[in-house]
């Protein structure tokens, strides 16, 4: 029932974002069950943008992904609207049948602030991964630097996005930071460099002052799903690091 599809932590996250931007629209994960049959699930997409538009909302993103059972949109419910959920009045969006919960959108953020690296002196002189070897690690975060020396001819950066477009390159600290720690370990311990290149597919971005995140026009479920399934290829597509079989 329609306290069963909206949770506390829900209601909460709504109180929140009504305080902090009044009479603004709030931005919603919506979750569907799962329907075996597509006809089944375009009628449910069309009865649940029926019901956000006819409320005055707008259905920002869709994902549906057979292969792991999964329905989901992302949408922005105008500030009336989410008062009335909050009351639990007999809100359409609440009631409908397709819906199995509502939830505060799902996103990917890095710290605003890392604490200072090692010198790139500390890994001069270690042999960089040779010529054709693949990678077996592979890295979802940040933009890095990839002229950064502790980088540099070490990354294999597969943007397909063009994320590096819309990330501030002074601000592009979580993504290089991890991938240094993955190639270098802790270099306060003094540990080696590994010899195999470190695939990166960047899915944070940032702007001039604020944290880097995941794209928030997109549901995060199928910007990883996309990531990892371009990493190890699908029917009718190649992989573009199939050696790879560890995620960070």
């Amino acid at each position: 029932g329609p306290q069963d599809r909206v949770p506390d932590d829900t209601v909460s996250y709504w109180r929140e974002e009504a305080a902090r931007n009044p009479n603004q629209p709030v931005r919603t994960e919506v979750e569907l069950w799962f329907r075996n049959n597509e006809d089944r699930r375009r009628a449910a997409s069309r009865t649940l943008g029926e019901i956000v538009t006819g409320a005055g909302g707008q259905v920002v993103h869709e994902a549906i992904i057979p292969e792991i059972a999964y329905h989901g949109t992302l949408i922005d419910i105008p500030a009336a609207e989410v008062q009335r959920l909050i009351e639990h009045e007999a809100v359409s969006l609440a009631l409908a049948d397709d819906v199995m919960f509502l939830r505060p959108q799902t996103t990917l953020r890095g710290p605003l602030e890392i604490e200072p690296g090692p010198d790139a002196a500390a890994v001069d002189g270690r042999p960089r991964p040779p010529a054709g070897e693949r990678p077996i690690a592979a890295l979802l975060d940040g933009v890095p630097v990839q002229a950064h020396s502790l980088l540099d001819g070490r990354i294999i950066l597969d943007d397909p996005d063009d994320l590096q477009s819309r990330a501030t390159v002074q601000r592009r600290i979580h993504g290089t930071a991890m991938a240094s720690l993955i190639l270098h370990g802790d270099q306060n311990n003094g540990s080696a460099s590994i010899r195999r290149p470190l695939y990166v597919r960047p899915l944070m971005i940032t702007h001039e002052h604020g944290y880097e995140h995941t794209d928030r026009d997109k549901l995060v479920i199928d910007t990883v799903y996309r990531a990892v399934t371009r990493i190890k290829g699908t029917e009718g597509r190649e992989a573009t690091a199939p050696t790879v079989f560890l995620v960070k």
